[in-house]
């Protein structure tokens, strides 16, 4: 549920912003001003269809890659994402400021005086497109990562408070510029982001990979790869300075998962992919694969089945936390064990 609460939030926000903005509207600007606001709002549907598109496809990957504590990946496809973002809602800015007068035409505004009215509100509030879609892709990011009260600010801000307080201020004078509220809104929310990211990073408590050391690896689905790789991890952990009960339980773990994988999901399965990420004070493990969905989250010790379930059951056992997922046809299991046993 907390998880979840900010873009709950975000729809409250936007109903409460449309009451607010609607009722400034009628004092000040009478039916034209809720003409060309009501044609606005309309317009961000097809923002929204690549904006959601894009966090859609890439948040799913990017919270495999926070549970793996990956976060130099994490940057990588944020950036794409950005990319793509900033190219599809400038292309919309510009269709949106050289089309504006058809756009108000296409929504039935046919009075010389309702075109002029909305032909203004259109440019101004394109300009606002890039601002809005880097909004909401952090916004999708934050609540992500788990930190839900920096994205619930976020959609305050730029969905009710700023937006609501500019035309508040500039609706008096019932000046054209008005129609700036969507750009300053979106503007000073994308603003005091990055101020608050800039802060985070100088408290070095933003996301870092500070001595961390990685192993990854592809093998088939055969139960003698899987084998082999357990004798590797248990080199491996030895070579990390893992206390030999650890190094000795996280084989028996990696061992009993793959093997399963491959005897119970070789069917579809192609490949696993395993990372071992040692950290200071943690060991981040990461099994991925293709074959049929399985969730050793939900599993529950005592259950008839034919699964090998040590390996789960001693995961759970010394385990800080267990975390799974069915991203892009992919099962993700990610792993978090403190260097110190329980």
């Amino acid at each position: 549920m907390k998880i979840g609460s900010p873009k709950a939030l975000t729809h409250a926000f936007i109903m409460l912003r449309g009451i607010f903005i609607n009722a400034i509207l009628i004092i000040f600007y009478g039916a034209e001003g809720i003409a060309s606001f009501t044609i606005c709002i309309n317009t961000t549907f097809l923002a929204a269809i690549f904006i959601n598109g894009a966090c859609d496809t890439v948040l799913p990957i990017t919270g495999v890659l926070f549970g793996e504590k990956d976060y130099i990946g994490m940057r990588m496809i944020m950036k794409f994402a950005i990319r793509f973002i900033l190219l599809t809602c400038g292309i919309l800015m510009l269709l949106y400021v050289t089309f504006s007068r058809n756009i108000a035409l296409l929504f039935g505004i046919t009075e010389a005086g309702g075109i002029r009215v909305a032909d203004i509100a259109i440019k101004l509030y394109a300009l606002s497109l890039p601002f809005y879609g880097i909004n909401i892709l952090r916004q999708n990011f934050f609540q992500t990562t788990g930190r839900v009260r920096i994205a619930v600010i976020s959609a305050f801000c730029n969905s009710l408070a700023f937006t609501v307080l500019t035309a508040l201020i500039i609706a008096p004078t019932r000046s054209n510029a008005l129609w700036c509220f969507f750009l300053v809104a979106e503007a000073l929310t994308f603003l005091i982001i990055q101020l608050y990211n800039k802060a985070r990073i100088n408290q070095r408590d933003m996301f870092h990979q500070d001595n961390k050391k990685s192993w990854n690896i592809s093998i088939n689905t055969t139960v003698e790869a899987t084998t082999m790789l357990s004798k590797d991890v248990y080199d491996l952990c030895l070579k990390n300075g893992t206390d030999l009960t650890l190094a000795n339980q996280l084989s028996i773990i990696i061992e009993e998962m793959t093997s399963n994988i491959a005897i119970y999901g070789n069917t579809k399965a192609k490949s696993i992919d395993v990372s071992i990420n040692f950290f200071d004070d943690q060991i981040v493990i990461s099994v991925k694969d293709d074959g049929i969905s399985f969730d050793p989250t939900v599993y529950k010790s005592g259950e008839a089945t034919n699964l090998l379930i040590g390996g789960i059951d001693l995961a759970k056992a010394i385990a800080s936390s267990i975390s799974y997922s069915r991203v892009l046809g992919f099962n993700c299991t990610t792993i978090t064990l403190e260097k110190k046993l329980k």
